[in-house]
């Protein structure tokens, strides 16, 4: 009981901390990414904002933030491929069109096959995604 009352206040610090971090300006979020660190759950939390979307990757035990920074820009660079964008113009809606979200899907399954992390080359997942199509 007193790990999931920890957790659930973990994850109420972290949505307050997205919250605020949506809140500010354009100019400043992209200079900005922050770190949650929890020492009574032991995780670490990663969030940036790429375009209208905001990315937050959780890990604990190995995963460090270095890691956690390493995946995060990949994924940024898999939604880039996927979308055919910059980083400024990655949006919700490209994100959410049923073609995009399946190519998606399937390059993070590639990125990560049963949910190990496998590479965080880009350029790799791609081919590994366009092999599958």
């Amino acid at each position: 009981d007193s790990k999931n009352i920890n957790n659930n206040k973990f994850l109420y610090k972290l949505n307050k901390n997205i919250e605020q971090y949506n809140k500010l300006s354009e100019k400043s979020i992209k200079l900005s990414q922050f770190r949650l660190e929890d020492s009574n759950v032991n995780v670490i939390t990663v969030v940036r904002r790429y375009g209208d979307l905001t990315l937050a990757l959780s890990g604990y035990g190995d995963y460090d933030e270095y890691i956690l920074i390493e995946g995060i820009n990949t994924i940024r660079g898999v939604l880039e491929d996927v979308l055919e964008c910059s980083q400024d113009l990655i949006n919700e809606k490209a994100f959410i069109d049923s073609e995009n979200y399946g190519k998606f899907c399937v390059s993070m399954n590639d990125m990560m096959p049963h949910g190990i992390i496998e590479t965080f080359d880009v350029e790799m997942i791609g081919k590994y995604s366009k092999l599958k199509n």
